[in-house]
């Protein structure tokens, strides 16, 4: 594993003046009006594939310079060429009567002529588009976003100006909502108590910057998921199949009802969660593989009541719910985050050895982990911290307001120092949090005295409790 080290030189510029006893933590509000934006697909044209669309034998996508073509060729074969040359690029086989399909929520698939799924690129995103690069690259990208592009390259491509219509403002509302009991569990999950929905105390003691675990975060790059290696959430309808999901590894079926269009996000973890029609029940799926019409296998099947505290079981290494600390795509358009964060470190920073509320930790993580963070450990900005002198976005602050009112959880590995937005999350507001997630991450400090018995540290809560769930 490569290992990235950063230079804290903005943390240095930033950090000074910052820290005041005096300083007062944002509140989150979250019935203030707020105007968001939203993403505008785009339009179908020549060559590029929108979703719904296929490329069948014959026709091509040619790059905007003619240098380029990706053909669909009749006996099935699916090849990007150079037109001057005629070298190959890339190379897929489906067989004589293949197609190529780009689905709703923006997988590539190759089709045999029996419908058969030859090869797919494992993309899952909002308003995908599908076009050859200049470069001599198949590019799959939404808004700005390259999502996936082949032949494998560390190249950085830019999406051009006519596939990433700008964000349409939303107007700002002009009426307050009406009160109403409870809480919407499926985009504010857990119970009132749970760790995740339990904000920093007034007695939260803090690691100093160099302190063993704090001075680890450095040791990688601050980076949010949401596209790519992050959690696909799908919200199930009484209309819609039941579907066969199985594990491989111990024979375990459930039969859920599983959208059609249902699709991990990039990466080899590929969790999907899946909300059913009650509103309150949700299934937890890891590597779910799609193996025919409403046929699927997941190496890690688990069933959750979102009115719990999500500590029972889950899909991730430490043992816990994904949806905890999961930044969801609707509370991010009200740029109003009310809970914990998941956080992912590496192996050179975890430790052996979960603290709670984590269960347990990678299965190789004795061996594996070298660093001195173990799973669950609670990092938070301390309330000290002045979150106004900072160069935020309006998503940033709404990110700021979260880590220093709720904090985050280390509750998985990753190679980057993560975060996770839901994979439809709008991707300039992704986009904001993952610039000022490098702004945030050098004040975050490890807290020294969150347990079960004193959550987030004791004391007065930053924020009040939660409203009941559902």
């Amino acid at each position: 594993m490569n290992v990235v080290r950063r230079p804290l030189l903005l943390a240095s510029v930033l950090v000074a003046g910052l820290f005041s006893s005096a300083a007062v933590p944002l509140a989150a509000s979250a019935s203030t009006p707020v105007a968001t934006t939203s993403t505008t697909c785009a339009p179908a044209a020549v060559n590029t594939l929108v979703e719904g669309q296929s490329l069948t034998a014959g026709k091509v996508l040619t790059s905007a310079n003619g240098r380029f073509k990706l053909t669909m060729a009749a006996d099935g074969s699916l090849t990007l060429a150079n037109t001057s040359t005629g070298g190959r690029r890339w190379v897929q086989q489906g067989g004589a009567g293949a197609h190529l399909d780009l689905r709703t929520g923006g997988k590539l698939v190759l089709v045999s002529a029996s419908g058969s799924t030859m090869w797919s690129n494992g993309v899952a995103a909002t308003c995908s588009a599908v076009w050859v690069h200049d470069e001599g690259y198949i590019v799959s990208s939404h808004g700005t976003v390259v999502d996936w592009k082949a032949p494998r390259s560390t190249a950085t491509l830019t999406v051009p100006p006519a596939l990433a219509p700008a964000p349409v403002p939303t107007p700002i509302p002009t009426t307050t909502p009406t009160p109403v009991s409870g809480r919407d569990v499926t985009q504010l999950p857990f119970s009132s108590a749970a760790p995740w929905n339990t904000s920093i105390g007034s007695g939260a003691t803090f690691e100093s910057a160099s302190g063993p675990m704090t001075s680890k975060l450095s040791l990688t790059t601050p980076t949010v998921n949401s596209a790519r290696w992050s959690i696909a959430v799908f919200y199930a309808t009484t209309s819609d199949p039941i579907a066969t999901v199985t594990n491989p590894n111990n024979g375990q079926v459930v039969q859920v009802r599983v959208p059609r269009n249902t699709a991990p996000t990039y990466g080899t973890d590929k969790h999907v969660g899946v909300i059913q029609p009650d509103g309150v029940t949700a299934y937890e799926f890891y590597k779910m593989t799609n193996v025919g019409t409403d046929q699927w296998t997941s190496t890690r099947i688990v069933k959750q009541d979102l009115r719990s505290d999500g500590l029972r079981d889950g899909s991730r290494a430490s043992g816990v719910s994904f949806f905890a600390g999961l930044i969801r795509t609707q509370e991010l358009k009200k740029l109003s985050i009310n809970h914990t964060l998941a956080l992912g470190l590496s192996d050179a920073q975890l430790k052996s050895g979960p603290v709670w509320p984590s269960r347990t930790q990678d299965s190789n993580g004795t061996t594996a982990y070298s660093g001195s963070i173990p799973m669950g450990q609670l990092f938070s900005i301390p309330s000290s911290v002045d979150l106004s002198k900072l160069p935020l976005t309006a998503e940033g602050k709404a990110l700021a307001r979260a880590l220093q009112n709720y904090g985050a959880h280390v509750l998985v590995r990753s190679s980057t120092q993560a975060l996770f937005c839901e994979h439809t999350c709008d991707a300039t507001q992704a986009a904001n949090i993952n610039k000022d997630w490098k702004i945030l991450s050098p004040l975050m400090r490890a807290v020294t005295n969150n347990s079960a018995t004193n959550v987030g540290g004791g004391g007065t809560p930053l924020v009040p409790a939660l409203p009941s769930a559902g």
